[in-house]
């Protein structure tokens, strides 16, 4: 614990981004099946894994 006191002067609080987008965690929960979960996890991260 006084090992991570001494660090906390290193943490500073992050704003949230203005616009969030227009997918979010809601549209990952509603996912019907693996790979539409896959292919909406990859819309809301911008990023792509393996959904080809």
């Amino acid at each position: 614990m006084q090992e991570f006191i001494k660090k906390e002067s290193a943490l500073f609080w992050l704003n949230p981004p203005a616009n969030m987008g227009s997918v979010t965690v809601r549209d990952v929960l509603a996912a019907r099946d693996a790979r539409s979960h896959l292919l909406t996890v990859e819309e809301w991260t911008g990023l792509t894994c393996c959904a080809s």
